[in-house]
């Protein structure tokens, strides 16, 4: 079985949780603040890749303040695939770097493909069906096409973070039907249970009209009687004009917006909320479904990954569009679970140990050795 310790790793995403001026979303988060405690290696055998440079012959490089390396590959392919294959492990998280896929034959060894969240069309259909305010379509079939090139090269290994990606990902990508895709979870560790929770219900991520974060300010107005409180910041100025909306909610006294939270501030947060509410129009599985998990917290949702909130929390069924009509399903779901606390904390225990079976940091490396080996016996 592979040593992770003692390997060089490579990790390709497009952004870096606001290193270098990228976007704070759930990718860079992945990246930059649980990866590197995951694979519990030499913080000198990791380097993030955000893309590519401009310049023909150099890496454009900067260390993060917790001093990982992190890097742009130079425009010229034989460099930057010379530069790439000096790693052991190739990491992509989605389909985020597509100059990766550019280098196709240069490349001397497989690429870790995770699967995180694979849009094909329809997905995208639903998304556009809120016109309330629009999220930016960033569907690239040609950068789809490199993907399935570099597939039927041999060039790639696919592993996903929820079961049900799986399917999404043969559409997109269009893999053979009959591939078998294993499972590798996004690493949460579980936090002591806590006897302090409050009725505080809360929102965890950006503040994007995918997140449609109009419904949770809606939901608190209609639940005077409990607060409220959105753990988020809009992500780029688009969004932020788009999401006027919610300023006409910000004198409710029982909804608090604290912005963006990280560390032990997001951490107080989760430790005090009994409820995590998601109003998302597509959700992959989201960490922070996850967070709440690990702090006791029972989620309600009209998104229902692998039938985790189903299973573990109030699933409120399919919700499209603008979703005004779905809030009274979310008040009196929300409602339920506070009137009959044994069993939301029935439904928070079990949830925490799903999340301790199957996403603690030790399965995370048991599954990546497992995957590493079976890249190492199959031939490109």
């Amino acid at each position: 079985m592979n040593n992770l310790s003692n390997k060089k790793y490579l990790i390709f995403v497009n952004e870096f949780f606001g290193e270098w001026d990228t976007a704070k979303g759930g990718y860079g988060f992945l990246a930059r603040h649980i990866l590197p405690k995951a694979l519990n290696i030499p913080i000198s055998n990791l380097t993030v890749c955000l893309g590519r440079s401009h310049s023909l012959y150099k890496c454009e490089t900067r260390c993060s303040s917790e001093g990982i390396k992190l890097l742009k590959l130079p425009k010229l392919r034989f460099l930057a695939a010379k530069i790439v294959n000096s790693y052991d492990v190739l990491i992509t998280i989605e389909a985020t770097v597509d100059y990766l896929f550019s280098l196709k034959n240069r490349l001397d060894k497989k690429i870790l493909f995770w699967i995180q969240d694979p849009r094909p069309c329809e997905d995208w259909d639903i998304i556009n069906s809120v016109t309330l305010a629009k999220e930016e379509n960033y569907y690239n079939s040609k950068t789809y096409e490199l993907v399935n090139y570099c597939y039927k090269q041999n060039l790639l290994y696919f592993a996903t973070q929820a079961n049900y990606l799986s399917q999404k990902a043969v559409k997109l990508y269009k893999l053979d039907p009959s591939i078998s895709i294993p499972f590798l979870p996004n690493p949460i560790e579980a936090q002591p249970d806590y006897s302090s929770k409050e009725n505080n219900i809360i929102f965890l991520g950006r503040l994007d009209s995918v997140k449609r974060g109009w419904l949770f300010c809606e939901i608190a107005k209609q639940l005077p009687n409990y607060n409220f409180y959105v753990l988020g910041s809009s992500s780029n100025d688009l969004e932020r004009q788009n999401n006027s909306i919610l300023d006409k909610y910000k004198n409710l006294p029982n909804l608090h917006f604290l912005g963006h939270l990280d560390g032990e501030e997001k951490a107080r947060e989760l430790r005090k909320a009994k409820i995590l509410v998601n109003t998302s129009i597509h959700e992959a599985l989201p960490i922070s479904f996850l967070e709440a998990f690990a702090y006791g917290a029972t989620v309600v949702s009209n998104q229902n990954p692998d039938n985790l909130v189903q299973t573990y929390g109030r699933y409120i069924g399919e919700s499209t569009g603008n979703g005004w009509e779905d809030v009274q399903k979310f008040v009196t779901e929300i409602t339920f679970l506070l009137s009959n606390d044994e069993i939301r904390s029935d439904l928070a225990s079990k949830a925490k140990k799903y999340l301790i079976r199957y996403h603690s940091l030790e399965n995370f490396r048991k599954q990546l050795n497992l995957i590493l080996d079976a890249m190492q016996s199959s031939n490109i």
